[in-house]
C-alpha cells in the first residue's frame, strides 16, 4: 500500500503480508494505491455506506488513468521504491 499527499508525492509505504500486517486503516480522503508483490493478492475495502457507484471513487488528478501508456511506467516506479 502507498499512500501520498495531495501533489502525488509518496508519504508512506506499508508493507501487508503476514499475520502481524495483514490490514490497514486509512482516514478518509487519503490518496492511496496498492501494488500487489505475490502472483496472488486479495484486497477487501471496507467504507461507510451507502454505496453510490457514480461517486464510489475519486481519481487524483495526477496520476495516469487505467489503460493509459503511462501507468506501467507509474507501478514500475512505485514498486521501485
Amino acid at each position: 500500500m502507498v499512500c501520498f499527499d495531495d501533489d502525488g508525492r509518496i508519504r508512506s509505504r506499508h508493507e501487508l503480508r503476514g499475520p502481524a500486517n495483514w490490514g490497514i486503516d486509512l482516514a478518509p480522503g487519503v490518496w492511496h494505491t496498492i501494488c500487489a508483490i505475490t502472483p496472488r493478492a486479495v484486497c477487501f475495502e471496507v467504507k461507510p455506506g451507502p454505496w453510490v457507484p457514480a461517486t464510489d471513487k475519486e481519481f487524483a488528478p495526477w496520476a495516469p488513468r487505467e489503460g493509459d501508456p503511462g501507468a506501467a511506467a507509474f507501478l514500475r516506479m512505485l514498486q521501485s521504491r
